[in-house]
């Protein structure tokens, strides 16, 4: 089973992002944070042995920058090449910049439910279908 981490500092957010995959054909594992710090300590833990097939990274998160958590993620080496999406509902173009120049995908949340449900299920397809073989957790 394919393995999305989800890094989602507002529950209502996470509440539809979860729904999203639970809509899914072929399912994924979900493993969810709430800031950037504890997913960054739970991916280098080799205890953990979390191989994501990709990850979901709000941009604003609560003590931490979501553009900086991914720069971090960049540099840990099992992860430098894992498909991430950006999810935000900034609308500033130094955000985009920042994120595609460090290969990720750049989502605007929508205020829309369907439309929000339809974005992340799509992105997610995408990013597993083009994704590093899957080794779960």
């Amino acid at each position: 089973m394919a393995c999305v981490v989800i890094i989602e500092d507002n529950p209502g957010d996470l509440l539809m992002i979860r729904e999203a995959v639970n809509r899914m054909d072929p399912p994924l594992e979900m493993i969810p944070f709430e800031d950037g710090p504890p997913a960054l300590a739970a991916l280098c833990d080799p205890g953990t042995c979390i191989r994501p097939d990709a990850i979901l990274l709000d941009v604003r998160l609560r003590s931490s920058d979501g553009l900086e958590v991914l720069r971090k993620l960049r540099a840990i080496p099992h992860l430098a090449k894992t498909p991430v999406a950006i999810l935000t509902s900034s609308t500033a173009e130094a955000d985009e910049r920042q994120a595609l120049s460090l290969g990720a995908r750049f989502v605007p949340k929508s205020f829309r439910v369907d439309e929000f449900l339809d974005s992340i299920g799509n992105v997610l397809r995408q990013m597993v279908a083009s994704g590093p073989p899957t080794t779960g957790v």
